[in-house]
């Protein structure tokens, strides 16, 4: 039956011949709320308050009344939980504003834990206007004490409103300490999930600084290593010691941490905060970590820094130095930035990457090592081939770069150079160069495959026909003895099939394993099969 049906049933009943019978809907509403009350559960009177608009009027206060009767204002909780506001006005208005203090029928989190959970803002300033208190907490219930309260869960969302709302009407900054969250500072939980503006707030209405994370960094340091300024602002002007660290030797100092994010006004700020320019770990110092981030204007004011602490006078317009000149001084000062252990380059390695030709020049002029090694064991001649820096490589050759000089993992420039993502002419020049100059194109690093077999994986044929030109093996094995046709066929790749066996790859060469690239390649047709014969 549908709902037009049923409409026009409750309108316009079927009469019988003898006994007339009484539309529901004329009926008074105290007949109608009386026979709604025999019904069994609020669902069969919440059906037939859908029947018409009319019995909805009529009954929908009785189902509010009903449900702070029998369920404790269940209605409410669950308007709190869904951000209903709506309805949540109609249970308050008809009394379940005395439910609360309390938690929910059978569970153990308050209205206002909800709404704050629901991340609505409208629904806790009409729980908080009805008298919900802040830090409603029933502390008999042991196992409500693993519930945060509605103030973490605000900060928790970021949720600036209702977190303002909850410390307005008295909600402890502190948050409540549970066996799950032991430190449950609320200024922890704004930075831990990068809420600034909650974390601002929370710092203005007198939130304890002195936590720290999981980690034992403070929060200055979360605030440092989020580059939010703001925050870190406010924490040094609440007295904050800038150069504290978590205690061990070999950490960075909060000037560390900003030099490495990059970040020139968190540089800025700590060093007008009073931060130890000059304090250093066993592994780098805050100029070698400005290097690591790359930030040119962070260099040269980091230098700026350096000399006036050193001369007493500041150079004339630091920040207007070009690369030469701002190179040229850590060159006269024979500043190194490739400490042992560090994961900073060299300065001509740091140079040779990034293609600064003119200041290659000026570190070799200087004397830089040109087979000095960088943490990972790759010297400035396999850092220009990495970026594919033509320009750079001919210099570093010219000054005598050693070619074949392996990094941890057994490569060479030429290895580095032919898997470079670099500009594709930039890639091809940069092994030219390095095969002109000898290097050697049978290389394979350790447990590796031969230069033409990576190049053959990603079909860069051009690069193939250069190392083959260089008098590159064709049939050069892998540590397991498999060819570059053994690889290609396995991966079913016709067109380098093709073109090894044009260059006269054997079809017939045995691996390790006592399979022959036609093995290999029995399950990717017939078409790579005809080529392998």
């Amino acid at each position: 039956m549908s709902r037009n049906q049923k409409t026009t049933n409750l309108q316009t009943p079927q009469m019988s011949s003898d006994k007339p019978i009484t539309p529901l809907l004329h009926l008074c509403p105290e007949i109608t709320i009386t026979i709604a009350g025999k019904l069994q559960s609020l669902g069969d009177i919440a059906r037939l308050c859908r029947a018409h608009s009319g019995l909805r009027g009529v009954l929908a206060p009785y189902l509010y009344r009903r449900d702070i009767r029998d369920h404790h204002g269940s209605a409410l909780f669950w308007a709190a939980a869904h951000g209903n506001v709506k309805a949540a006005r109609k249970s308050l208005r008809y009394g379940a504003a005395t439910f609360l203090e309390g938690a929910q029928p059978g569970g153990h989190e308050t209205a206002l834990m909800m709404a704050a959970d629901a991340k609505s803002p409208e629904m806790v300033r009409l729980l908080l206007d009805h008298g919900a208190p802040a830090e409603s907490r029933p502390v008999l219930d042991p196992c409500f004490q693993n519930v945060r309260s509605a103030l973490q869960r605000a900060v928790n969302h970021g949720d600036l409103a209702s977190a303002k709302m909850l410390i307005d009407a008295g909600a402890r900054l502190s948050g409540v300490q549970t066996p799950r969250d032991p430190d449950p500072s609320c200024l922890r939980w704004a930075l831990k999930r990068g809420h600034k503006a909650v974390a601002m707030l929370l710092i203005e209405k007198g939130a304890y600084l002195n936590v720290v994370t999981d980690a034992g960094k403070s929060m200055l340091h979360v605030a440092v290593s989020m580059e939010s300024v703001a925050v870190a602002t406010c924490l040094l002007k609440r007295g904050l010691d800038a150069n504290k660290t978590g205690g061990s030797s070999s950490e960075d100092s909060l000037l560390m941490v900003a030099a490495k994010t990059g970040s020139k006004d968190m540089v800025e700020l700590l060093l007008q905060y009073g931060a130890n320019l000059q304090f250093r770990t066993r592994r780098a110092t805050p100029l070698s970590r400005a290097i690591e981030s790359g930030n040119a204007a962070l260099i040269k004011h980091l230098v700026a820094e350096y000399t006036a602490y050193d001369t007493g006078t500041v150079p004339d317009d630091p920040l207007s130095w070009d690369e030469d000149h701002l190179f040229q001084w850590f060159a006269n000062r024979r500043m190194r930035c490739d400490m042992a252990h560090t994961k900073i380059q060299n300065l001509l390695s740091l140079a040779a990457e990034n293609g600064s030709t003119a200041i290659v020049s000026l570190l070799i002029a200087r004397g830089a090592s040109l087979g000095r090694h960088n943490c990972s064991g790759m010297t400035p001649l396999m850092m220009a081939a990495r970026g594919a820096r033509p320009k750079v490589i001919s210099l570093l050759l010219e000054g005598g770069a050693q070619l074949e000089t392996n990094d941890q993992v057994g490569r060479t420039a030429l290895c580095l150079a032919v898997t470079s993502k670099g500009a594709t002419e930039d890639v091809h020049e940069s092994i030219q160069l390095l095969l002109k100059a000898g290097a050697n194109p049978d290389i394979v690093p350790y447990r590796g495959n031969p230069l033409l077999s990576q190049v053959a994986y990603g079909t860069r044929l051009d690069i193939a026909k250069m190392l083959l030109a260089a008098g590159a093996t064709v049939d050069l094995c892998n540590d397991q003895g498999r060819t570059s046709l053994s690889l290609a066929a396995q991966r079913g790749n016709v067109k380098v099939v093709r073109f090894l066996r044009r260059h006269g790859a054997n079809p017939k060469s045995v691996c390790d394993e006592g399979k022959t690239p036609r093995d290999w390649a029995l399950h990717r047709g017939k078409k790579i099969l005809k080529v392998l014969k």
